[in-house]
């Protein structure tokens, strides 16, 4: 049986030809990814380090901060191609909508007594998810009054 020959990971994104971009065999790919200075920590974009608890990223790759006292100053080169979310806003649904209203005709604003009535809430929410879904349902109307 013939040996099988060990199969070597090159990133295909590499030019051969370049000088510059020289991919080493013999090197791991954190020490290539490094030579190329392609290595940054995503963990530590943007990050406050007064105000992260608990959080201890590794330090193998290079800051996101350069050493500037103020963390807006510091700018890092990932967040030019990040565009700007956009914010989803999510209704209650027509159905639930009927259900709430039910579930308020009828017994007021005791949520433990609606959370336990099983003919109008069949699902079996809990106090805490109907008092939110009710509380989003009125600021709903509320918008909508407006």
């Amino acid at each position: 049986v013939k040996p099988r020959a060990s199969k070597v990971n090159k990133p295909s994104g590499f030019l051969a030809d370049s000088k510059v971009l020289k991919y080493d065999v013999s090197k791991s790919h954190y020490q290539n990814f490094q030579q190329f200075g392609l290595l940054a920590d995503a963990n530590q974009i943007g990050a406050v380090r007064d105000s992260i608890r608990g959080f201890k990223p590794r330090l193998k790759g290079p800051s996101a901060s350069n050493g500037a006292a103020d963390p807006a100053a510091t700018h890092h080169p990932l967040e030019d191609e990040v565009p700007e979310a956009a914010i989803t806003y999510r209704q209650i649904p027509e159905g639930e909508h009927k259900i709430l209203t039910a579930l308020i005709a009828r017994h007021g604003e005791d949520y433990g007594a609606m959370a336990r009535d099983m003919r109008l809430n069949q699902y079996q929410h809990t106090a805490a998810h109907l008092r939110h879904r009710i509380s989003k349902m009125r600021t709903e109307k509320e918008m909508d009054a407006q």
